[in-house]
């Protein structure tokens, strides 16, 4: 009895794409973060000079 694999090669392709969607999601959420802290920093800069 010969037991054949199945292609799965569409599986793989569409666990790629999500992957490369979540870790675009991540990057992208960190650089906003990111931005909002430095207008965060600056605003208490300013806030300290007065």
């Amino acid at each position: 009895m010969d037991f054949v694999t199945p292609s799965n090669g569409e599986y793989l392709a569409l666990a790629v794409v999500v992957s490369f969607g979540a870790l675009l999601l991540f990057v992208g959420s960190v650089f906003a973060r990111y931005r909002n802290a430095q207008r965060d920093m600056d605003v208490i800069e300013q806030m300290a000079e007065e």
